[in-house]
Protein backbone atom coordinates (compact mmCIF):
# COMPACT_ATOMS: atom_id res chain seq x y z
CA UNK A 1 0.00 0.00 0.00
CA UNK A 2 1.20 3.56 -0.58
CA UNK A 3 2.72 5.09 2.52
CA UNK A 4 1.05 8.44 1.90
CA UNK A 5 -2.62 8.84 1.31
CA UNK A 6 -3.34 10.00 -2.24
CA UNK A 7 -5.00 13.37 -2.73
CA UNK A 8 -8.44 12.70 -4.19
CA UNK A 9 -11.32 14.94 -5.17
CA UNK A 10 -14.66 14.45 -3.45
CA UNK A 11 -16.04 12.58 -6.46
CA UNK A 12 -12.97 10.32 -6.64
CA UNK A 13 -13.12 9.58 -2.92
CA UNK A 14 -16.86 8.92 -3.18
CA UNK A 15 -16.33 6.49 -6.05
CA UNK A 16 -13.63 4.65 -4.07
CA UNK A 17 -15.86 4.35 -1.01
CA UNK A 18 -18.82 3.00 -2.99
CA UNK A 19 -16.56 0.68 -4.98
CA UNK A 20 -14.95 -0.79 -1.85
CA UNK A 21 -18.25 -1.06 0.04
CA UNK A 22 -19.96 -2.99 -2.77
CA UNK A 23 -16.98 -5.30 -3.26
CA UNK A 24 -16.63 -6.03 0.45
CA UNK A 25 -20.38 -6.76 0.72
CA UNK A 26 -20.16 -9.22 -2.17
CA UNK A 27 -17.11 -10.99 -0.79
CA UNK A 28 -18.61 -11.24 2.69
CA UNK A 29 -21.79 -12.74 1.30
CA UNK A 30 -19.77 -15.37 -0.56
CA UNK A 31 -17.79 -16.10 2.59
CA UNK A 32 -20.92 -16.43 4.70
CA UNK A 33 -22.78 -18.61 2.19
CA UNK A 34 -19.85 -20.95 1.62
CA UNK A 35 -19.55 -21.42 5.38
CA UNK A 36 -22.90 -23.23 5.26
CA UNK A 37 -22.20 -25.21 2.10
CA UNK A 38 -23.57 -28.73 1.75
CA UNK A 39 -24.42 -31.15 -1.04
CA UNK A 40 -28.04 -29.96 -1.31
CA UNK A 41 -27.23 -26.67 -3.01
CA UNK A 42 -30.20 -25.13 -4.80
CA UNK A 43 -29.88 -24.12 -8.44
CA UNK A 44 -30.88 -20.60 -7.44
CA UNK A 45 -27.97 -20.45 -4.98
CA UNK A 46 -25.52 -21.71 -7.60
CA UNK A 47 -26.64 -19.07 -10.07
CA UNK A 48 -26.39 -16.32 -7.44
CA UNK A 49 -22.89 -17.40 -6.40
CA UNK A 50 -21.70 -17.50 -9.99
CA UNK A 51 -23.02 -14.01 -10.80
CA UNK A 52 -21.68 -12.67 -7.52
CA UNK A 53 -18.25 -14.18 -8.16
CA UNK A 54 -18.11 -12.74 -11.69
CA UNK A 55 -19.02 -9.27 -10.47
CA UNK A 56 -16.43 -9.53 -7.71
CA UNK A 57 -13.78 -10.58 -10.21
CA UNK A 58 -14.48 -7.50 -12.33
CA UNK A 59 -13.94 -5.24 -9.32
CA UNK A 60 -10.84 -7.14 -8.22
CA UNK A 61 -9.27 -6.70 -11.65
CA UNK A 62 -9.65 -2.94 -11.28
CA UNK A 63 -8.00 -3.11 -7.84
CA UNK A 64 -5.24 -5.44 -9.02
CA UNK A 65 -4.28 -3.11 -11.86
CA UNK A 66 -4.48 -0.02 -9.67
CA UNK A 67 -2.66 -1.24 -6.57
CA UNK A 68 0.12 -3.83 -6.82
CA UNK A 69 -0.46 -5.84 -3.67
CA UNK A 70 -0.29 -9.56 -3.08
CA UNK A 71 -3.59 -9.67 -1.20
CA UNK A 72 -5.62 -8.55 -4.20
CA UNK A 73 -3.98 -11.22 -6.34
CA UNK A 74 -4.83 -13.87 -3.76
CA UNK A 75 -8.42 -12.67 -3.60
CA UNK A 76 -8.66 -12.69 -7.39
CA UNK A 77 -7.37 -16.26 -7.61
CA UNK A 78 -9.80 -17.49 -4.97
CA UNK A 79 -12.82 -15.89 -6.61
CA UNK A 80 -11.74 -17.08 -10.07
CA UNK A 81 -11.43 -20.60 -8.66
CA UNK A 82 -14.98 -20.35 -7.34
CA UNK A 83 -16.38 -19.08 -10.66
CA UNK A 84 -14.79 -21.92 -12.62
CA UNK A 85 -15.86 -24.53 -10.07
CA UNK A 86 -19.48 -23.38 -10.29
CA UNK A 87 -19.56 -23.53 -14.11
CA UNK A 88 -20.30 -27.26 -14.52
CA UNK A 89 -23.02 -27.12 -11.85
CA UNK A 90 -24.79 -24.25 -13.55
CA UNK A 91 -24.55 -25.93 -16.98
CA UNK A 92 -26.12 -29.15 -15.70
CA UNK A 93 -28.93 -27.29 -13.94
CA UNK A 94 -29.79 -25.38 -17.11
CA UNK A 95 -29.49 -28.53 -19.24
CA UNK A 96 -32.04 -30.25 -17.02
CA UNK A 97 -34.49 -27.37 -17.51
CA UNK A 98 -33.94 -27.31 -21.28
CA UNK A 99 -34.39 -31.08 -21.60
CA UNK A 100 -37.56 -31.06 -19.50
CA UNK A 101 -39.04 -28.26 -21.59
CA UNK A 102 -38.14 -29.96 -24.87
CA UNK A 103 -39.56 -33.34 -23.91
CA UNK A 104 -42.90 -31.78 -22.95
CA UNK A 105 -43.67 -31.23 -26.63
CA UNK A 106 -42.67 -34.77 -27.67
CA UNK A 107 -44.96 -37.81 -28.07
CA UNK A 108 -45.36 -40.01 -25.01
CA UNK A 109 -43.43 -42.95 -26.48
CA UNK A 110 -40.57 -40.63 -27.43
CA UNK A 111 -40.40 -39.24 -23.87
CA UNK A 112 -40.52 -42.71 -22.33
CA UNK A 113 -37.62 -43.96 -24.42
CA UNK A 114 -35.48 -41.01 -23.36
CA UNK A 115 -36.20 -41.26 -19.63
CA UNK A 116 -32.67 -42.58 -19.20
CA UNK A 117 -31.37 -39.15 -20.34
CA UNK A 118 -33.25 -37.40 -17.54
CA UNK A 119 -31.94 -39.96 -15.05
CA UNK A 120 -28.35 -39.59 -16.27
CA UNK A 121 -28.59 -35.82 -16.09
CA UNK A 122 -29.90 -35.90 -12.53
CA UNK A 123 -27.14 -38.32 -11.53
CA UNK A 124 -24.52 -36.02 -13.03
CA UNK A 125 -25.98 -33.04 -11.16
CA UNK A 126 -25.72 -34.88 -7.83
CA UNK A 127 -22.17 -36.06 -8.53
CA UNK A 128 -21.06 -32.59 -9.60
CA UNK A 129 -22.50 -31.04 -6.44
CA UNK A 130 -20.67 -33.57 -4.29
CA UNK A 131 -17.43 -32.88 -6.16
CA UNK A 132 -17.91 -29.13 -5.79
CA UNK A 133 -18.40 -29.28 -2.01
CA UNK A 134 -15.33 -31.50 -1.65
CA UNK A 135 -13.27 -29.23 -3.90
CA UNK A 136 -14.20 -26.07 -1.99
CA UNK A 137 -13.47 -27.67 1.37
CA UNK A 138 -10.19 -29.28 0.29
CA UNK A 139 -8.98 -26.09 -1.36
CA UNK A 140 -9.42 -24.20 1.90
CA UNK A 141 -11.32 -21.53 0.01
CA UNK A 142 -12.47 -19.73 3.15
CA UNK A 143 -9.07 -19.91 4.86
CA UNK A 144 -7.64 -16.43 5.27
CA UNK A 145 -10.39 -14.86 3.19
CA UNK A 146 -11.99 -13.04 6.10
CA UNK A 147 -8.64 -11.45 7.01
CA UNK A 148 -8.12 -10.27 3.44
CA UNK A 149 -11.61 -8.80 3.26
CA UNK A 150 -11.05 -6.88 6.49
CA UNK A 151 -7.71 -5.61 5.17
CA UNK A 152 -9.41 -4.41 2.00
CA UNK A 153 -12.11 -2.65 3.98
CA UNK A 154 -9.57 -0.88 6.18
CA UNK A 155 -7.42 0.48 3.35
CA UNK A 156 -10.09 2.43 1.45
CA UNK A 157 -8.55 5.79 2.37
CA UNK A 158 -5.19 4.68 0.95
CA UNK A 159 -6.49 3.60 -2.44
CA UNK A 160 -5.58 5.66 -5.49
CA UNK A 161 -8.36 7.04 -7.69
CA UNK A 162 -10.11 3.96 -9.09
CA UNK A 163 -12.62 5.66 -11.38
CA UNK A 164 -10.03 6.27 -14.11
CA UNK A 165 -8.79 2.68 -14.04
CA UNK A 166 -12.36 1.45 -14.12
CA UNK A 167 -13.15 3.58 -17.16
CA UNK A 168 -9.99 2.40 -18.91
CA UNK A 169 -10.90 -1.22 -18.32
CA UNK A 170 -14.40 -0.52 -19.67
CA UNK A 171 -12.87 0.84 -22.88
CA UNK A 172 -10.60 -2.20 -23.14
CA UNK A 173 -13.53 -4.56 -22.54
CA UNK A 174 -15.58 -2.79 -25.22
CA UNK A 175 -12.67 -3.11 -27.67
CA UNK A 176 -12.48 -6.85 -26.95
CA UNK A 177 -16.24 -7.13 -27.51
CA UNK A 178 -15.88 -5.36 -30.87
CA UNK A 179 -13.12 -7.78 -31.84
CA UNK A 180 -15.25 -10.76 -30.79
CA UNK A 181 -18.16 -9.41 -32.87
CA UNK A 182 -15.88 -9.07 -35.91
CA UNK A 183 -14.73 -12.68 -35.46
CA UNK A 184 -18.31 -13.91 -35.28
CA UNK A 185 -19.27 -11.91 -38.37
CA UNK A 186 -16.46 -13.60 -40.29
CA UNK A 187 -17.07 -17.14 -39.07
CA UNK A 188 -20.73 -17.28 -38.04
CA UNK A 189 -19.83 -20.15 -35.69
CA UNK A 190 -21.43 -20.81 -32.31
CA UNK A 191 -18.08 -20.86 -30.42
CA UNK A 192 -17.34 -17.34 -31.68
CA UNK A 193 -20.86 -16.25 -30.73
CA UNK A 194 -20.30 -17.62 -27.24
CA UNK A 195 -17.01 -15.72 -27.07
CA UNK A 196 -18.92 -12.55 -27.93
CA UNK A 197 -21.28 -13.27 -25.03
CA UNK A 198 -18.35 -13.61 -22.63
CA UNK A 199 -16.89 -10.28 -23.77
CA UNK A 200 -20.24 -8.51 -23.48
CA UNK A 201 -20.69 -9.94 -19.99
CA UNK A 202 -17.24 -8.80 -18.88
CA UNK A 203 -17.94 -5.32 -20.21
CA UNK A 204 -21.31 -5.20 -18.49
CA UNK A 205 -19.90 -6.08 -15.07
CA UNK A 206 -17.31 -3.31 -15.40
CA UNK A 207 -19.97 -0.81 -16.44
CA UNK A 208 -22.00 -1.75 -13.37
CA UNK A 209 -19.13 -0.52 -11.22
CA UNK A 210 -19.46 2.89 -12.83
CA UNK A 211 -23.23 3.05 -12.64
CA UNK A 212 -24.76 1.20 -9.69
CA UNK A 213 -28.23 2.49 -10.60
CA UNK A 214 -28.12 0.98 -14.07
CA UNK A 215 -28.81 2.53 -17.46
CA UNK A 216 -30.09 1.67 -20.94
CA UNK A 217 -26.70 0.40 -22.05
CA UNK A 218 -26.61 -2.13 -19.21
CA UNK A 219 -30.12 -3.31 -20.06
CA UNK A 220 -29.17 -3.71 -23.71
CA UNK A 221 -26.05 -5.68 -22.81
CA UNK A 222 -28.14 -7.97 -20.59
CA UNK A 223 -30.64 -8.51 -23.39
CA UNK A 224 -27.92 -9.49 -25.87
CA UNK A 225 -26.21 -11.68 -23.31
CA UNK A 226 -29.46 -13.53 -22.53
CA UNK A 227 -30.29 -14.13 -26.19
CA UNK A 228 -26.88 -15.66 -26.89
CA UNK A 229 -27.09 -17.52 -23.58
CA UNK A 230 -30.21 -19.37 -24.69
CA UNK A 231 -28.27 -20.81 -27.64
CA UNK A 232 -25.38 -21.70 -25.37
CA UNK A 233 -27.80 -23.58 -23.07
CA UNK A 234 -28.99 -25.66 -26.03
CA UNK A 235 -25.38 -26.37 -26.98
CA UNK A 236 -24.51 -27.53 -23.44
CA UNK A 237 -27.41 -29.99 -23.51
CA UNK A 238 -26.42 -31.21 -26.98
CA UNK A 239 -22.90 -31.90 -25.78
CA UNK A 240 -24.16 -33.72 -22.70
CA UNK A 241 -26.39 -35.98 -24.79
CA UNK A 242 -23.40 -36.97 -26.91
CA UNK A 243 -21.41 -38.30 -23.99
CA UNK A 244 -20.32 -41.93 -24.31
CA UNK A 245 -22.49 -43.08 -21.40
CA UNK A 246 -25.58 -41.53 -23.03
CA UNK A 247 -24.83 -43.22 -26.35
CA UNK A 248 -24.47 -46.56 -24.55
CA UNK A 249 -27.68 -45.87 -22.64
CA UNK A 250 -29.50 -45.31 -25.93
CA UNK A 251 -28.24 -48.66 -27.18
CA UNK A 252 -29.40 -50.46 -24.04
CA UNK A 253 -32.84 -48.82 -24.24
CA UNK A 254 -33.09 -49.17 -28.02
CA UNK A 255 -33.49 -45.42 -28.25
CA UNK A 256 -30.67 -44.55 -30.67
CA UNK A 257 -33.11 -43.07 -33.17
CA UNK A 258 -34.88 -40.91 -30.57
CA UNK A 259 -31.62 -39.68 -29.07
CA UNK A 260 -30.22 -38.77 -32.47
CA UNK A 261 -33.45 -36.97 -33.35
CA UNK A 262 -33.20 -34.90 -30.17
CA UNK A 263 -29.54 -34.08 -30.81
CA UNK A 264 -30.25 -33.12 -34.42
CA UNK A 265 -33.18 -30.92 -33.40
CA UNK A 266 -31.03 -29.13 -30.84
CA UNK A 267 -28.31 -28.62 -33.43
CA UNK A 268 -30.83 -27.19 -35.87
CA UNK A 269 -32.19 -24.74 -33.27
CA UNK A 270 -28.67 -23.61 -32.40
CA UNK A 271 -27.66 -23.07 -36.02
CA UNK A 272 -30.90 -21.23 -36.81
CA UNK A 273 -30.51 -19.01 -33.77
CA UNK A 274 -26.90 -18.28 -34.70
CA UNK A 275 -27.86 -17.28 -38.26
CA UNK A 276 -30.68 -15.03 -37.07
CA UNK A 277 -28.74 -13.29 -34.32
CA UNK A 278 -26.94 -10.68 -36.42
CA UNK A 279 -29.95 -9.74 -38.61
CA UNK A 280 -32.06 -9.39 -35.46
CA UNK A 281 -29.56 -7.45 -33.35
CA UNK A 282 -27.13 -5.71 -35.73
CA UNK A 283 -28.56 -2.26 -34.97
CA UNK A 284 -28.26 -2.79 -31.22
CA UNK A 285 -24.72 -4.10 -31.61
CA UNK A 286 -23.61 -1.27 -33.88
CA UNK A 287 -25.05 1.35 -31.53
CA UNK A 288 -23.65 -0.31 -28.43
CA UNK A 289 -20.14 -0.78 -29.80
CA UNK A 290 -19.81 2.49 -31.68
CA UNK A 291 -17.23 5.03 -30.53
CA UNK A 292 -19.97 7.56 -29.80
CA UNK A 293 -21.49 5.21 -27.23
CA UNK A 294 -18.33 4.85 -25.12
Amino acid sequence: MPKNRPHLSNSQAGFNQTFARVLVERLRKLLKDLGRIDKKISRRQIHQWRVLSRRSRAALRVLRDSVKTHDFKVLSKKVKFLTKSLGPLRSLDVSQDVLKQDLKSRPRDFRKKLEFCTTALQKSRIQERQAFVKKIRNAGFRRGLDTQIRALNSCVAELPALAGQCRQQCLTARAKARKALAQFRRSGTIPHLHQLRIRLKQWRYLLELQDQAGNSRLRLLKSLQDQIGELHDLEMLRQFLQRAELVKGAQRNRAQKELQTLVNDLKSKIETGGRRFLPQRHRDLNRLLSARYA
